[in-house]
């Protein structure tokens, strides 16, 4: 008793025996790609398709020929590479990053240091241990915190509703509060809450720059527009800033304070810091001074293009 597989005609045991290898060798772990896609349309045996197939159409394996009366699930089911989800575009300033081999040689060099030093040991174990907290986040600003705050700019979905997907890396640590008293001041973190009260003054922005460079600072409210759901709010428009001075900055807009209409839930409010490559002409953009005395719509409104 024989049978015809593969083009030519061989006993039905060796026939059993070959597709038997061939599953083996299909779901094996070594030569299994990552993803299970299910093929769309009726599925044939390789011999079907002799031509070239075009990119992105269904096709079985080559190197995994199968035949039609083989087991359905391995019919219908093949392994196959899916591209990574696209993440847009980046349109922010070079990034240096620490290699995870040098991080992990640094992290066990460290490890090791304060493994060997008994006074240290002794402090932790009586509790008199003093963290350094400002030298702690000195190394993050330098080390992890661009990636870690373009993350927490995706959860927010600011670079959806601003950047239409683009991304950039914060690598300027931007430092920002409000004034509340004499002795106390109202930090804007990444998602914290800030009343309209504690935000009604300008804040204190605190960056370091060289100073011959120019910046150009902007807050936007992309949640709190009247009108039209794809427009924001300007609340604040400082350009060609030289240095970390804003004061020395060219005004676009002056400084309006936060008016969420009740029942409209929390807000986001996003502080923007832009590198200019010289000083750039903001007369078109220009907001009417004191803006207080115009309507809103007429001197506050991005409009998405």
């Amino acid at each position: 008793m024989s049978n015809t597989i593969f083009g030519r005609r061989t006993p039905l045991v060796h026939t059993r025996a070959c597709l038997d290898q061939c599953s083996r060798r299909f779901i094996s772990r070594k030569n299994r790609p990552k993803t299970l896609v299910a093929p769309v349309g009726p599925v044939k045996p390789n011999v079907q398709f002799p031509e070239p197939v075009q990119e992105g159409e269904i096709k079985y394996q080559e190197e995994y020929p199968w035949h039609e009366k083989t087991s359905p699930i391995s019919q219908q089911l093949y392994y196959s590479e899916e591209p990574p989800p696209s993440q847009g575009i980046d349109i922010g300033l070079p990034v240096r990053t620490v290699g995870a081999k040098k991080f992990r040689q640094l992290k066990r060099k460290v490890t090791n240091e304060n493994t060997a030093n008994a006074e240290l040991e002794r402090a932790a174990r009586l509790r008199t241990l003093k963290v350094p907290v400002e030298e702690i986040k000195k190394e993050w600003e330098a080390t992890f915190a661009h990636e870690q705050l373009k993350d927490v700019a995706t959860h927010y979905n600011i670079w959806k509703d601003l950047f239409e997907g683009a991304y950039f890396h914060p690598v300027m640590v931007t430092n920002v509060y409000y004034d509340s008293d004499d002795d106390h001041v109202v930090p804007v973190y990444r998602g914290n809450v800030v009343t309209p009260t504690e935000a009604c003054r300008p804040p204190v922005v605190e960056y370091e720059s060289d100073e011959d460079s120019l910046w150009t600072l902007i807050l936007t409210n992309p949640d709190g527009h009247l009108q039209d759901n794809e427009a924001e709010y300007l609340h604040w428009f400082v350009g060609n800033i030289p240095g970390s001075d804003i004061s020395k900055g060219e005004t676009v807009c002056e400084y309006f304070p936060p008016f969420p209409p009740q029942g409209t839930g929390y807000h986001r409010f996003v502080f923007l810091l832009f590198k200019q490559e010289g000083p750039l002409d903001y007369s078109t953009e220009r907001r009417p001074s004191p803006c207080q005395q115009k309507p809103l719509h007429l001197y506050c409104n991005i409009k998405s293009q």
